[in-house]
């Protein structure tokens, strides 16, 4: 039954004490050891769901943006551009910055799974959470702003038809979705939470600089103000942003503060 404990003697008697310890009594269940190689398991899986959520979600990313770029079968609505002229869009532009981030993520994820690494780098960290927040913003934006403005001459349903309905509202959803059910981003600390907001504050910049650029008499000329945030003069920019930003840094907050107080393991006690 203990062949190292045939020997006599004291040698025996230490070959017998290190028997004790066969796989089998070292997988047991009352093995503080295997308890904590146990209680990974959640973090596996939770691993490999999100890996395998990020590399759908890039899949999803890739198809919305194409489709926009490409022109074809679009509905000729209010955000329509085809070609790079699409990139002049906050909507496209959060939906790349989610694809990349949903790949970088997934990379990292692949590294956890294969047990290189206990969790993914600060740096993508923060890119998941600020891609997430810029597609959670495209969201909100497109239901409570441009629904009721731009909703009333194109229809309100016109913002979620053809590609804009995944890069409106299904991708958004299922970003938010990964990133609260599967994601742990717990190495963020508060004082880098603005940074979530970095890339709205980026694309806030180039949007008024051109659009100041090309302002009339206190109204943007054609083609300009796609968003119609001077639709009130010249000086309802500056509200209407900094609504917009604040709103963006409330999103972070929610999202980070959600993931942060996502199911814990339960700490395993060490015998003495």
């Amino acid at each position: 039954m203990f062949p190292a404990c045939l020997s006599s003697g004291t040698h025996g008697r230490l070959s017998r004490s290190a028997c004790l310890f066969t796989p089998a009594l070292l997988n047991s269940p009352g093995n503080p050891a295997s308890r904590r190689r146990k209680g990974s398991e959640p973090e596996l899986y939770r691993a490999k769901q999100a890996y395998i959520g990020n590399i759908v979600l890039f899949i999803l990313e890739v198809f919305a943006v194409a489709w926009i770029m490409s022109g074809v079968g679009s509905a000729r609505g209010p955000l329509d551009g085809p070609n790079l002229e699409s990139l002049k869009y906050y909507t496209v532009d959060s939906n790349i910055l989610m694809g990349l981030a949903a790949l970088a993520a997934a990379a990292a994820q692949r590294r956890m799974i294969r047990g290189k690494a206990a969790e993914a780098p600060l740096s993508v960290q923060l890119l998941k959470l600020a891609g997430t927040v810029s597609v959670t913003l495209t969201m909100l934006v497109t239901i409570f702003f441009l629904g009721p403005t731009l909703g009333r001459t194109y229809g309100f349903f016109s913002l979620f038809s053809g590609f804009i309905f995944f890069l409106h509202l299904a991708n958004p959803l299922a970003a938010i979705f990964i990133f609260l059910r599967w994601e742990r981003s717990r190495g963020i600390p508060f004082r880098l939470t603005p940074a979530a907001v970095l890339p709205t504050v980026l694309y806030a910049v180039y949007y008024i600089i051109l659009t100041l650029r090309h302002t009339e008499n206190g109204k943007a000329a054609a083609g300009y103000d796609w968003y119609g945030f001077f639709m009130f003069g010249a000086g309802s920019w500056g509200i209407v942003v900094s609504v917009i930003l604040l709103i963006a840094y409330g999103i972070t907050l929610a999202l980070w503060k959600l993931n942060r107080n996502g199911k814990k393991r339960r700490p395993v006690r060490e015998q003495e």
